[in-house]
């Protein structure tokens, strides 16, 4: 032990690497150094068969020492604070380079810029990544990397990237190459003769030449082989490591995996998807296998699929890498495999964030940009939380036609967080729990307990499915004239994340003080659509009275005839008003002007067809089949309140073709007129239709299910042993006779319930209650 500027540091010692190794040093080919302390790379040359090191978490500044190591093959420097690469200049191939969260600027980078790497990671590096265009210049200076950050470079990647540089170079602000290109240094030119290589990289030489044309066979040899180099990761691990890997599992599973896409590309799919929900969520390891066994997944081939879900957290997250790039190739192909265009972005984004976390969580992260803070916004962004819903809906939709899942609901934290996430609603579970009660009530059997709770559940998901859509719609181009506010020192009104960023043409003035400013107005080419009669043309800051309590006011106009409005106030389920809302998106909406009509009495604008003013208004068409779609941002109104919010708001969508033109509140044809959006089915659903799953409960599962206890029950028992607050007849009575009549009503109320209590039910068979989870590293 050493004392440094670090702390207590250790230098790599012959005894060490016996140790650490398990075996003499000029044996091992696997050796883990990480957490040491370390800050020299020394003595390495005891080592000349070493083909895995693991160095993270130390305090390594300058790679070096590694030139007797011409086998190495991955090399694991994350959170180290490196900041030297000259030690890596001279190897011709390495298979996996983890170099995240260090201190790497782009001339660093560059060193390496001849290395063939298969994997590579730089994800934390804050001279890289506080670069807009991070991935893009990575891919630009080195040309030989095949996967970065767990996503494949796929040969029409590079090609955007190449095209990238070209549109580039001809704007006002052209964005230059970070790296000089023409230019070989002696020392690269000489490195296919004199540079460090080993038996793996002469097989990888011969598999794929330096002549090899850069297309879409290319890209799927790239993705087998990489494949392989995961197997052979892992048995080497297995070998040598002191992690237990006891998971009976083929050492060709990956590439058999791959070769089963090919076949069943769905199915696939669909496995990726209980892949990463593995690793975002809690999921516990009976249910998954139960899932498995009711989708038809649990057999691909002759693979076994549950055996793969209890490999450690790391070795999955390679293997979601190399399914994911898998399916990055199928788009490029134009090959189709159920994943729509926001579950691809959803599970693109996840991985990735995925692979971040499991390089830095639990770690030291010296140099790093990826502090507690900065991890903690990001998780609570919106575009996290979205993609998260959205993956929790599409598995809770699988789940749903799995019995196993009902009994998991009230026993397993994770399973109720993620049916939580799905369905938006963290009273979720005391609403199934209604549902059961009732039908305890009607006597009904437990059939008719899991159909009914199926159906709920689906049904809350894809409400939540459409709010999310239409919350994130964009305005939809009807003209080509340009409409932006006359206003000086403009800057935008939202942040990057909202809809309204999304329209370069909108932006607001900012507020002065001075009095005698005019209010920002409208300019185009051509004037907007004036209102019949003597009502005036809407502007900013104009009062819209949405419904009782709920006034709103205008903040912009990207149309003539479309009002981008903020709502004080939003409308709840049960009737209450919400002041603000955690998710601030809920607050703002789109409104088709065609249906508001101006009240110059209350002087502000109602929708067409009310009556009232801010506490009073109510719907006077009494005509039903006039009424606008409730929208599906906002919660619906109360029953019997006649509230006019749904008559006002309209859904907005990016605007697909094969919607149907409405009309306006006049009854004529309008091509303004806004359209629903047509969500895309979910892979679930399309996945359950085309296997003919079903619900299917067997008389063994009847006897042993216990659905969950709902909170109902533990009310019954609150309202008896509390007695009800007395009416206003009861006042004038004395205290005696409160009591009484509180005592006998107790009385008569504990026999009944006494009666309709469920009889003792005796747990179930072991193996029906699983304890245990999908496992995750400390």
């Amino acid at each position: 032990k050493v004392w440094s500027e670090h702390g207590v540091t250790m230098r790599i010692s012959r005894q060490m690497l016996r140790s650490r190794a398990g075996t003499s040093p000029k044996l091992a080919e696997w050796l883990d150094l990480s957490d040491l302390g370390i800050v020299l790379l020394e003595k390495l040359y005891m080592c000349p068969r070493l083909q895995t090191l693991l160095l993270r978490g130390n305090h390594i500044e300058t790679v070096q020492g590694l030139e007797a190591c011409a086998n190495i093959w991955y090399l694991d420097l994350s959170n180290n604070g490196v900041r030297f690469l000259d030690g890596l200049s001279r190897f011709v191939a390495i298979g996996t380079l983890v170099l995240s969260n260090n201190d790497l600027t782009w001339e660093e980078v560059g060193k390496i810029r001849q290395l063939h790497i298969l994997e590579l990671y730089l994800h934390g590096n804050p001279q890289l990544e506080k670069d807009t265009y991070y991935r893009i210049h990575v891919i630009d200076c080195l040309p030989h990397v095949w996967m970065l950050d767990g996503r494949l470079v796929t040969s029409a990647e590079r090609l955007q990237v190449s095209q990238f540089f070209q549109d580039s170079a001809l704007t006002e602000h052209p964005v230059r190459h970070k790296l000089t290109t023409g230019f070989t240094p002696t020392v690269f030119k000489s490195l296919e003769l004199y540079g460090i290589f080993g038996d793996k990289t002469t097989q990888l030489r011969s598999r794929f030449p330096l002549t090899d044309t850069m297309n879409i066979d290319l890209d799927q040899r790239r993705l087998k082989y990489l494949a392989f180099n995961v197997q052979e990761d892992l048995l080497l691990e297995r070998e040598y490591s002191r992690r237990t890997l006891d998971v009976p599992i083929s050492p060709t599973f990956l590439e058999d995996l791959i070769d089963m896409r090919l076949l069943d590309r769905e199915r696939c799919n669909m496995l990726l998807l209980l892949f990463v929900a593995s690793l975002e969520f809690s999921i516990p390891a009976y249910l998954m296998k139960e899932t498995l066994e009711v989708a038809k997944l649990d057999y691909l081939g002759v693979l076994e699929t549950m055996n793969m879900f209890l490999l450690p957290r790391d070795v999955r997250c390679r293997v979601v890498s190399i399914l994911l790039s898998a399916v990055k190739m199928d788009r490029d192909s134009k090959e189709e495999g159920g994943l729509y265009d926001k579950l691809y972005l959803c599970l693109y984004y996840t991985v990735s964030e995925l692979i971040r976390r499991g390089q830095s969580d639990g770690l030291r992260p010296r140099g790093s940009a990826l502090t507690n803070d900065s991890r903690h916004g990001r998780r609570k962004s919106t575009l996290f939380k979205e993609y998260r819903c959205l993956l929790a809906s599409e598995v809770v939709q699988l789940f749903c036609i799995v019995p196993a899942f009902y009994e998991f609901i009230d026993k397993d934290p994770g399973v109720r967080t993620m049916l939580c996430i799905a369905t938006a609603d963290d009273d979720i579970c005391a609403r199934i729990a209604e549902i059961i009660d009732r039908i305890r009530l009607d006597q009904g059997d437990v059939r008719k307990m899991f159909e009914e709770t199926s159906d709920y559940i689906l049904h809350r998901i894809q409400t939540n499915s459409r709010n999310i859509d239409v919350i994130n719609a964009k305005i939809p181009p009807k003209c080509q004239e340009h409409y932006i506010l006359n206003t000086q020192r403009a800057l935008p009104k939202r942040p990057q994340s909202s809809p309204i960023y999304a329209s370069t043409q909108l932006f607001k003035g900012k507020r002065t003080e001075t009095p005698t400013r005019q209010k920002p107005r409208v300019m185009s080419s051509r004037s907007p659509r004036s209102l019949s009669g003597a009502k005036p043309a809407i502007n900013i800051g104009d009062q819209v009275l949405l419904g009782p309590q709920n006034m709103a006011r205008v903040i912009a106009l990207p149309e003539p005839d479309i009002a981008l409005v903020q709502m004080d106030a939003i409308p709840a389920a049960n009737g209450s008003i919400v002041i603000q809302l955690d998710d601030l998106e809920q607050h703002y909406c789109y409104i088709d002007t065609h249906d508001l009509v101006w009240d110059h009495l209350a002087s502000v604008w109602k929708p067409v067809g009310t009556k009232g003013d801010r506490i009073t208004i109510h719907n006077i068409d009494a005509d039903p089949s006039k009424a606008k779609v409730p929208p599906l941002g906002t919660a619906p109104s109360p029953a019997g309140g006649g509230s006019p919010l749904h008559a006002s708001l309209t859904n907005l969508s990016m605007g697909s073709p094969a919607s149907p033109q409405g009309s306006d509140s006049s009854g004529r044809e309008s091509t303004t007129s806004l359209k629903t959006p047509t969500l895309p089915r979910a892979m679930s659903l399309i996945l359950r239709e085309k296997l003919d799953l079903k619900l299917e409960v067997s008389e063994e599962v009847l006897k042993t299910t216990v659905f969950m206890r709902s909170l109902s029950q533990d009310d019954i028992k609150s309202e008896v042993s509390e007695p009800p607050p007395p009416s206003a007849e009861d006042s004038v009575e004395s205290v005696e006779a409160v009591l009484y009549d509180c005592i006998k009503n107790a009385v008569e109320t504990l026999p009944r319930l006494s009666h309709t209590e469920d009889p003792v039910v005796q747990d179930p068979p072991q193996q029906r209650i699983a304890s245990t989870v999908i496992p995750e590293e400390p």
